[in-house]
């Protein structure tokens, strides 16, 4: 048998080399660039914050639980605007989920009023923890939880709708023929 031969030329040793060594610089190139990117977009992402600044508790008229006001200020204290701001207060057993935005970059503190009525002492009289979540500019989705933690990727709670939190209602427990029912207990007032 015979093997046909070509003639194939591979280069010298040198620019295989130079041509693996531009490859590999690429390639740290864009990853670096990436990091950067991401670490830009961390930095921004810590500076949007809210926090429970005041919290009021009342009797109310039928004295049979406590009415609470809870104060949320807000801040952008970034260089971009941030869409929709998505929170929820916790208070004891009781939660209760409202929306602010869209929130510019100018570096004022502002406010949001919410309110829960008829809690119980207990509920009441509980530690309030708020979580965030937004998605900033570049269409990252952010959390902070109530310890001030951020992450990023995070999905809204699977109970989550923007009707119950744009009116400032939560689901209470459906009733047993499968209808939804909306407690007037968890009304926000702002």
């Amino acid at each position: 048998m015979m093997f046909a031969t070509f003639p194939l030329r591979l280069g010298d040793l040198g620019t295989w080399v130079g041509s693996v060594i531009t490859g590999a610089a690429l390639f740290i190139a864009f990853w670096q660039m990436a990091i950067l990117r991401r670490d830009r977009d961390s930095r921004q992402a810590a500076l949007i914050s809210m926090w429970i600044s005041n919290k009021t508790l009342r009797t109310n008229s039928t004295q049979t639980g406590l009415n609470v006001t809870i104060e949320c200020s807000y801040l952008n204290a970034s260089t971009q605007p941030v869409g929709l701001v998505r929170c929820e207060v916790r208070l004891g057993s009781q939660k209760i989920r409202g929306i602010v935005g869209p929130v510019a970059p100018d570096g004022v503190v502002q406010k949001k009023l919410m309110s829960i009525v008829d809690m119980s002492v207990d509920d009441a009289n509980a530690k309030a923890e708020l979580d965030i979540w937004f998605t900033d500019e570049a269409g990252h989705r952010w959390r902070r939880n109530h310890e001030g933690r951020l992450k990023e990727g995070v999905k809204l709670p699977s109970d989550w709708t923007e009707l119950s939190a744009k009116w400032g209602i939560a689901k209470s427990n459906p009733p047993k023929d499968g209808g939804t029912r909306l407690n007037a207990s968890h009304l926000v007032i702002s």
